[in-house]
């Protein structure tokens, strides 16, 4: 019965990283009212990990400052891949030492990295706040991580040794079944959430919308509305990588066309950056632009709504979604209608 589940968890565990392990932890001093903990991935970033962190801490709180919210603490895993900056979770993930197409960060890039990435820890929680059906993936992200690296940690390395003693899948599967009375409960558990692969698909629905309410916050923050553009580029970046930074920039008219067929959350809702970018120009206080920021946000809830109340129903049929199915122009269309009533 549980045969086929451990062997598909035995290569899942090969080639899916578990985001609950976020590594090793280390004490930081002067972190702890934004940064709630920090974890370096590798050896080889340890002396960097309170580096990045206090430059978090300082750069986040000016941002909650400026948006005149409460800081909501998260923790801070450092890896050593050299052009990494994520948010997974609830955990903000960057490079120790970044390099990106081979330049060293400048100060402005690793800041304006910092505030794109917690403005998406910023629309997390809001989301998880004011839409249900990302108040239940938030649930069951977190269940299934705590599941996954609990068999990690606790039955995966026995689980192996057996294979290699020589214990066929099935004997291996059983001997664990007999040996630990917590495998089987573990196991169902497993086979429940597994049983939900619509699940994976849920956020597809909101990444693109994630990415514009990241890049906005970022541009109103530095007054500056290239400033992701300047952020993920250098004079070395080649042009196979430039088309899907130039239309992160609110100055400039990004089309549809352009975007078609690059399939990638950040470019999605790039023409509406440029509409964006305009209302920016017209509205050049910070109060002004703080109340468009707000707009959108409030624009998003009413957007992932629609559109997955539109496809939700269609989920199960769609194994290979991954956001193929949204419609680019109608995605850009709805906000510009909204923001122009």
């Amino acid at each position: 019965m549980y045969r086929f589940l451990v062997l598909f968890l035995v290569l899942r565990s090969l080639f899916t990283p578990v985001s609950a392990d976020k590594g090793k932890l280390i004490q930081c001093a002067g972190t702890s009212s934004i940064v709630s903990s920090i974890y370096y991935e590798k050896d080889s970033v340890k002396d960097k990990a309170c580096e990045r962190a206090l430059e978090v801490e300082r750069t986040a709180a000016k941002l909650y400052d400026f948006l005149k919210v409460s800081p909501k603490p998260f923790p801070l895993r450092v890896v050593e891949k050299s052009d990494e900056a994520a948010h997974e979770g609830d955990t903000l993930v960057l490079a120790g030492a970044p390099v990106l197409d081979g330049v060293k960060d400048s100060e402005m890039m690793r800041e304006a990295t910092i505030v794109h990435e917690v403005g998406h820890h910023i629309i997390k929680e809001y989301l998880i706040k004011n839409v249900d059906f990302i108040r239940e993936y938030d649930q069951f992200y977190k269940k299934r991580t705590l599941a996954l690296k609990k068999w990690n940690e606790d039955y995966l390395p026995e689980y192996e040794r057996l294979q290699r003693s020589g214990k066929s899948a099935e004997e291996a599967t059983d001997f664990m079944l007999s040996k630990h009375p917590s495998f089987e409960n573990m196991l169902k558990e497993l086979m429940e959430i597994n049983s939900r692969p619509e699940m994976d698909l849920v956020p597809y629905v909101w990444m693109p919308y994630h990415e514009l309410f990241a890049d906005l916050v970022a541009v109103i923050f530095f007054k500056d509305l290239d400033v992701m553009f300047k952020a993920i580029h250098t004079e070395k970046t080649p042009e196979i990588k430039m088309k899907f930074y130039r239309p992160r920039s609110f100055s400039r008219e990004n089309k549809t066309e352009e975007i078609r067929g690059l399939n990638d959350p950040h470019t999605t809702l790039s023409p509406i950056r440029s509409y964006l970018g305009q209302l920016i120009k017209k509205n050049p206080t910070q109060g002004q632009q703080l109340e468009l920021l707000n707009r959108v946000r409030d624009i998003i809830v009413e957007e992932i709504n629609y559109f997955y109340s539109k496809h939700v129903t269609s989920f199960q049929k769609m194994g290979n979604y991954k956001g193929k199915g949204l419609d680019i122009t109608l995605m850009n269309m709805r906000i510009l209608e909204k923001l122009e009533d």
